[in-house]
C-alpha cells in the first residue's frame, strides 16, 4: 500500500472516530469496507501515537476508539514557527457563515442562510440581478478533518449549480491548510467550476481568493 493510499484511509478512520466514537477497529474496518483488519489496527495505532486518538477497552473486553479534540492535545509549539492569529481559535460552520453575512450586507446583498443542520444552500446572497451561492466549513475539531471537510464543500456546492449566471464559492476559517487545499485545487477544475474560495479570520474579515 503506497503512502497516498495510507494517508487517505487515515483521514477517513479519523474522521469516522470524530463522528463515531467508542468503536472498535473491526466495526471501523466493517463500515469504511478497508481490509485486512489489520489495516485499521496500524492507522488507530499510529493516531494513537500522534495523540489524535484515545484508545481504551470497551465493555466488551476490545479497544475502542475515541478522538481528541484539539484544545485537549499537548501544545506542540516550534520556536521557528509562531503561532498566528489563524492559529489560535478554532471557528464553527455557523461563525463563517455570520461573518460571510456581515461583508455581503455591507455590500449590498441580500443574504438568506440555513443555520446550524438547517438543510439547503448555507448562503444565497442576492443583488439586482446577481447571486451568489456560498458553501461553508468550519475548522473542525481535529486538524487532518480538514482534507475531507474540503472535497466534500466542493462537491456540496457542484450539487448546487443549477443556474449558470451566479457566482459560487466555497468558505473556510483562514487556517494554512484550507489555503494550502485551494491551491492544489487544479487550475482547470476552477475555471470550469468558475469557482472562488473565501478566507474567514478570527477577527470576522473576509478575504476572497478567486480562481
Amino acid at each position: 500500500m503506497w503512502e497516498g493510499t495510507i494517508t487517505n484511509q487515515q483521514d477517513r478512520v479519523l474522521d469516522f472516530i470524530a463522528r463515531f466514537p467508542g468503536r472498535d477497529d473491526d466495526e471501523i474496518a466493517s463500515v469504511l469496507k478497508i481490509f485486512p483488519r489489520q489495516t485499521v489496527n496500524q492507522i488507530c495505532r499510529r493516531l494513537c501515537q500522534k495523540n489524535l486518538v484515545r484508545r481504551e477497552r470497551g465493555r466488551h473486553g476490545k479497544l475502542v476508539n475515541f478522538a481528541i479534540a484539539e484544545r485537549d492535545r499537548p501544545a506542540v509549539i516550534s520556536p521557528s514557527l509562531p503561532r498566528t492569529s489563524a492559529d489560535t481559535k478554532a471557528m464553527t460552520e455557523d461563525e463563517v457563515k455570520a461573518a460571510l453575512v456581515a461583508m455581503l450586507e455591507q455590500k449590498g446583498w441580500s443574504v438568506e442562510v440555513a443555520w446550524g443542520r438547517q438543510r439547503g444552500i448555507d448562503i444565497v446572497a442576492l443583488r439586482g440581478l446577481e447571486r451568489w451561492v456560498i458553501e461553508c466549513k468550519g475548522t473542525g475539531s481535529l486538524a487532518p478533518m480538514q482534507n475531507n471537510y474540503f472535497v466534500s464543500v466542493v462537491g456540496e456546492l457542484m450539487q448546487r449549480m443549477s443556474d449558470d449566471r451566479a457566482k459560487h464559492s466555497i468558505a473556510f476559517p483562514d487556517v494554512p491548510k484550507f489555503r494550502r487545499l485551494w491551491s492544489e485545487l487544479p487550475m482547470m477544475v476552477k475555471k470550469r467550476l468558475q469557482l472562488s474560495a473565501l478566507f474567514v479570520a478570527n477577527d470576522g474579515s473576509v478575504v476572497g481568493l478567486p480562481k
